[in-house]
């Protein structure tokens, strides 16, 4: 097909005779967003990071007269786990749950850590290690970071803990309402997010 200078001039001025589509026309918001189509714009100019409040002291080993069974499906049968009775400490500040999570087998072995947790994030420290015939039966983690919530092996228990008893989806339980759900399991939302994966 032969191509003519007549025939390009009809295409330009066909495609000039379009209407012009603008970005605000396309979006699914089109004109909603402002008078002008401008874009709401954040000014984060006065947020704060968030920054960890430090632990002023590590809480001594609860005793077993102090422990609470807690009901968690993803470990084995010959393991239970426990909590302090007085529930974990949440810090205002930092919104972080600190608390002892001890493990038992029904052999008598004893696995015992202190631990934070960010329900926000998904994201757990440990801060010490205990153990009950050591000397010193508390110590300290050498580097304690912060990792995500499923990220080791084994670590599927937290995933469970945090779901359905410390966190209301990102956001942390009052230590009142954690161990009102570790006495009365049936109250679990199963719904929450962080049980769920």
């Amino acid at each position: 097909m032969k191509l003519t200078i007549r025939t390009l001039l009809w295409a330009i001025l066909l495609v000039l005779s379009i209407p012009a589509i603008s970005a605000e026309e396309t979006t699914p918001l089109g004109g909603i967003l402002g008078d002008e189509g401008d874009e709401f714009e954040y000014d984060s100019s006065g947020d704060k990071p968030w920054r960890e409040v430090a632990t002023q002291r590590i809480p001594p080993l609860p005793l077993d007269a102090q422990l609470m069974p807690v009901p968690i499906d993803s470990l084995p049968p010959a393991l239970t786990l426990y909590l302090d009775r007085q529930g974990p400490v949440l810090t205002s500040q930092d919104r972080i749950l600190r608390f002892w999570v001890v493990i038992k087998s029904s052999s008598g072995a004893f696995n015992a850590t202190y631990e934070g947790l960010r329900c926000d994030t998904r994201q757990f420290k440990v801060y010490a290690y205990g153990r009950r015939h050591a000397s010193p039966s508390v110590r300290p983690a050498p580097k304690p970071v912060w990792r995500d919530i499923g990220a080791l092996p084994g670590d599927h228990f937290r995933r469970e803990l945090a779901g359905d008893y410390l966190c209301d989806g990102p956001t942390p339980r009052e230590p009142d309402e954690i161990v009102q759900l570790i006495k009365q399991p049936d109250l679990i939302n199963s719904s929450n997010d962080l049980s769920d994966d």
